[in-house]
């Protein structure tokens, strides 16, 4: 028994002297652990649209949701400039158009009635201020960007943002201040043209056009006879007012 243990041993002993030494190059050798880097990460690889250091020009019509006595309808343009991929400012202008809606041309022609508890038959609001023009500025802050694969060759790429800013509104020639707060989307049909939607909610300090109907110091001022004296936009009270406007935007990527 103990001679076939010393033969064992010695085979195993001629085995390994007879076996050859793999010598590998340094080089192909890792000092890296196989396990990933989840510590690094990049949201997109392979950006399209950079907007880091660059400017956004904006043609842009617009609708006031909450707008029923005047036509809600306004045309503006904006630029904005991108600190990064991320942070941007934002400033626009717009135009109102003037007239009558559809409550506003009942509310004349006394189709409306016994507004507000007070037998006014009539109120004749074309007498009354209403917004001429909007300037404002905007934080945006890019919280999504990202590719929208239409079929196998087609790519669009996306944009969310939320924005928040001031507004300020000529209404009769006076200044009516407020803030601005939304949100919106933009959808890159090139590198640099993009179609753009906001939806924007504004509060500010408007005037009130029902305030000179129940005033006893305003006698023949009020809007419920086209014969009183037509009142200036300093004749009403000023009122918090919020609107929700939206804007649809030809954008091109400077």
């Amino acid at each position: 028994m103990r001679f076939i243990f010393v033969i064992f041993i010695l085979c195993l002993s001629w085995e390994s002297a007879g076996a050859e030494s793999l010598d590998v190059p340094v080089y192909e050798l890792s000092d890296e652990a196989a396990i990933p880097d989840l510590d690094t990460s990049q949201v997109v690889l392979n950006r399209r649209i950079v907007h880091k250091k660059k400017f956004e020009f904006s043609i842009y019509s617009g609708v006031v949701l909450s707008e029923a006595i005047y036509l809600p309808y306004n045309f503006g343009l904006k630029l904005g400039y991108y600190f990064d991929n991320t942070h941007a400012i934002q400033f626009y202008g717009s135009y109102f158009m003037q007239g009558l809606g559809g409550t506003g041309e009942k509310l004349e022609t006394g189709q409306i009635t016994n507004i507000g508890g007070t037998g006014v038959q009539n109120i004749f609001v074309s007498r009354a201020p209403s917004k001429e023009y909007e300037l404002g500025v905007n934080y945006q802050l890019t919280a999504y960007y990202g590719k929208l694969s239409i079929s196998k060759n087609s790519v669009v790429n996306l944009s969310l943002f939320g924005l928040l800013g001031a507004n300020a509104f000529m209404i009769g020639g006076e200044i009516a201040p407020g803030l601005n707060i939304g949100f919106g989307q933009s959808l890159y049909l090139t590198k640099k043209l993009s179609l753009r939607l906001d939806l924007i909610g504004q509060i500010y300090s408007g005037f009130d056009i029902t305030s000179t109907a129940d005033k006893p110091g305003r006698a023949g001022k009020d809007l419920s006879k086209v014969t009183n004296t037509k009142p200036v936009t300093s004749d009403f009270d000023r009122s918090l007012l919020i609107d929700t406007n939206v804007h649809f935007s030809l954008s091109l990527l400077l």
